[in-house]
């Protein structure tokens, strides 16, 4: 299978400390000591599927989802042109979401390059990129500090690598490479 082809490749244990870092990130809920075995597809026990939220910030546009479960319920599309106006729409529509229905928590993954130290002072903001106007832009702070929520932010290929692993091609695989 490709797990096996991948865990012959890659080995089962992470090969530096910020491939375990990485890890526990993506997988808060394992750990670097469980690679190399399988995970069964329900290893995450929640008596009733929460609400969730969850933004998807790519070059031309962005995309906002909230979802029961793995069921998106609504979905909401806005052009990226400037952080004021994407990030506020954005905002909006998540803030309207949850008024009508509390969500437990929101995922962002972004273009980058972002601030991903959770101990730095402008964690979840944009550093320098290429993309006219973006560069600084607080783009968690802007989406969630209104809503009181917890949330995650990653770049968009760690979240389309993450989307892989938990729901597409390497579901039950305990290694991926996603290029």
């Amino acid at each position: 299978s490709l797990c096996d082809q991948l865990r012959r490749r890659l080995g089962t244990r992470p090969r530096s400390q910020r491939a375990a870092a990485v890890w526990r990130n993506i997988c808060p809920y394992s750990t670097p000591a469980s690679f190399g075995r399988r995970r069964s597809p329900g290893r995450l026990k929640v008596s009733a599927s929460p609400f969730i939220a969850g933004v998807e910030l790519g070059g031309t546009k962005a995309i906002a989802v909230l979802a029961r479960g793995s069921t998106i319920v609504e979905r909401h599309t806005v052009p990226t042109t400037s952080p004021a106006d994407t990030l506020g729409a954005l905002a909006e529509r998540l803030a309207s979401w949850h008024r009508a229905v509390p969500f437990a928590g929101i995922g962002i993954a972004s273009f980058g390059p972002l601030q991903l130290d959770q101990e730095a002072p402008d964690h979840g903001c944009l550093l320098t990129t290429p993309k006219p106007g973006w560069s600084g832009a607080a783009v968690a702070a802007t989406l969630v500090n209104k809503l009181r929520v917890r949330w995650r932010i990653d770049t968009d290929v760690s979240g389309a690598a993450l989307a892989e692993w938990r729901w597409g091609a390497a579901r039950g695989c305990n290694s991926l490479c996603y290029i």
